[in-house]
């Protein structure tokens, strides 16, 4: 009889995991393996690698009060996208994702979800090259003081610690908390996110270099940046291919044009980085604190190319300042530390 009963309930147990997943892909169904070339038989081509990095801003402002599930979400590429030097995905084309889940906010302090699933984009030729990614976005939730002891949202996404877990025991004593709703948070326009190329892309070469964008300015446009590390007694010295430029606090920014081609960044006499860059391309250097091996007082800097989008966002937070030629003069951290 005990070995009836167990196999009906491993029967059951079974059964509902099966289900579940069965519901889950009619949700999120699979995606169909796409095309892998975007050449003409017999033409030279050369391969756009998967995984490539595209990075995107949201074209249109997305809000889970009206969205549902399977409407298209208009996206477009926020920079130039280049393989072996030419450009095969333009800023400013279009590119499209899907909705794929959205809920409203709840009773109990649960905030919305919206995600988006980034789907394809259009090349520099006009043809159509797949994407991947997945992007949530969750609206707050809300939680309460019970003297001294947090009361969570039982959907949260709070780290709880042992009091928390024993303050959330309290909850249904919270009648208010019980009755209020989270959060509702609205994707707006020019919200940037990631997507990837999906699987390797064969491209025909001869008809991306005919059909290759001018470039603006024979020069390359440079903005350094430092975003906001909480460091205030820091200011590092940039240097570019050994000049001098500005002393960088947080949240400052400097604009430079220099020529196309291998150009040398750094920060209070470290060893230089190098950056290769193309004519007419505009590139954000992001200059930021590392603690070192004996703590804060070893004043290291890291120096990045960031992406077009986290630059454009920081920059559009921070405060322009005046690039300076400098002697090339050592100074003593001391002297970074007061200046």
């Amino acid at each position: 009889m005990t070995r009836r009963l167990a196999g009906v309930f491993l029967a059951f147990f079974t059964g509902s995991i099966l289900l579940q997943g069965a519901a889950r892909a009619d949700r999120f169904p699979a995606r169909v393996a796409p095309p892998t070339q975007d050449s003409s038989p017999g033409r030279e081509t050369y391969k756009l690698p998967d995984g490539t990095r595209v990075s995107l801003r949201f074209a249109q402002r997305v809000s889970p009060a009206e969205a549902k599930v399977d409407d298209p979400v208009r996206l477009r590429v926020a920079a130039n996208v280049r393989v072996q030097g030419l450009v095969v995905i333009p800023e400013g084309a279009e590119a499209t994702g899907r909705v794929v889940e959205v809920k409203q906010p709840h009773s109990l302090g649960r905030g919305s979800l919206l995600a988006v699933r980034v789907e394809e984009v259009r090349s520099v030729t006009g043809g159509i090259l797949p994407l991947r990614a997945m992007e949530k976005y969750r609206g707050g939730g809300q939680g309460k003081m019970v003297g001294k002891v947090f009361i969570p949202p039982l959907a949260g996404n709070t780290d709880l610690t042992p009091l928390d877990a024993v303050g959330s025991l309290l909850w249904p004593l919270n009648l208010t908390q019980l009755a209020s709703k989270g959060d509702a948070k609205n994707v707006e326009e020019g919200t940037r996110l990631v997507g990837r190329v999906q699987g390797d892309v064969l491209l025909d070469r001869a008809a991306i270099e005919r059909v290759q964008p001018q470039p603006p300015s024979p020069n390359v446009r440079v903005t350094v940046f430092r975003p906001d590390d909480n460091l205030v007694m820091y200011r590092p010295w940039v240097e570019v291919n050994g000049v001098r430029q500005a002393h960088l606090a947080r949240r400052r920014y400097f604009v430079l044009d220099l020529e196309p081609g291998p150009q040398a960044f750094s920060a209070s006499g470290q060893k230089p980085v190098r950056f290769d860059f193309v004519a007419g391309e505009h590139y954000f250097v992001k200059v930021h604190y590392r603690i070192g091996a004996t703590g804060l007082m070893a004043a290291l800097w890291g120096i990045t190319l960031a992406d077009r989008a986290e630059g454009e966002d920081e920059v559009g937070q921070a405060h322009a300042v005046e690039s300076k030629d400098r002697p090339a003069k050592r100074l003593p951290l001391l002297g970074q530390l007061m200046q």
